[in-house]
């Protein structure tokens, strides 16, 4: 949605649906001034619906910020067509491991949120480096490693019912310290994100990348199994590598 308003203004927007119907619904617009990074696209504007004053949100509004969040999810896609699908397919694992772990809906509703916005601050890296087919200088590697804080600064702005832009920031941080960009251990890291690191490492070695082809699931097993208690959370990789091994398609 593109409207012409302030920061943070309130509008009464009218949002279409997929079937064609239409409801009104009061948004919070905020816009992302991706502008100063090469390759962007220029200026977008996001609106997402703003809640009430007691934070009880009607399930159609819950609805409609949803189908925006997938609608945003795609901008990714556009910009990196090499990892088409991924966060649909990261969201769909880790709403899978956050149902069977047994978190509460507004747990599983973040994840599921999260999951599918994780990789929103590519937008900020250039196509050409997030496309290159070859190995990485520091420089750019610098710039795709400051897409998880980028996504968090878009997101921070943009009131959503769910802390969805923690994961966005936190996603590819690891238990022993290690990750980035705070360096963040152990229970610092929150366990909805925890959740989604996981899907994100299984989903990520078992897809086609631009530097190398997609790894045989066995791959992906190993990596989890040999990370379990040092980079990733146990309980998670297990409940994960059992969903994986029962038949769970990504797709």
């Amino acid at each position: 949605l593109i409207n012409n308003g302030r920061r943070g203004d309130k509008r009464l927007l009218i949002v279409t649906r997929g079937d064609g119907s239409r409801v009104e619904v009061e948004a919070l617009v905020t816009e992302i001034d991706a502008s100063q990074s090469e390759g962007s696209g220029g200026r977008i504007v996001y609106s997402f619906a703003h809640s009430s004053s007691d934070h009880v949100i009607p399930e159609s509004t819950e609805k409609t910020i949803k189908s925006l969040i997938e609608t945003l999810s795609t901008v990714v896609e556009v910009r990196d067509p090499y990892t088409a699908g991924h966060q649909r397919r990261v969201s769909k694992l880790a709403t899978a491991i956050a149902t069977e772990m047994g978190l509460n809906s507004d747990q599983i509703d973040t994840v599921r949120e999260g999951a599918l916005l994780h990789d929103i601050g590519k937008i900020s890296v250039p196509t050409e480096i997030l496309s290159k087919p070859g190995r990485l200088t520091e420089n750019e590697w610098f710039l795709i490693q400051s897409h998880s804080e980028a996504g968090f600064r878009m997101l921070e702005r943009i009131e959503l019912p769910w802390p969805v832009s923690n994961i966005v920031r936190q996603h590819h941080e690891r238990l022993d310290g290690s990750g980035y960009p705070q360096g963040l251990r152990g229970k610092e890291i929150p366990f909805e994100t925890r959740v989604v690191t996981v899907a994100d490492v299984f989903e990520a070695i078992v897809s086609h990348r631009p530097y190398r082809p997609a790894h045989e699931t066995s791959a992906a097993i190993s990596e989890l199994t040999e990370g379990a208690g040092k980079l990733y959370d146990p309980d998670v990789v297990d409940c994960c590598l059992s969903l994986v091994g029962s038949g769970f398609s990504l797709d």
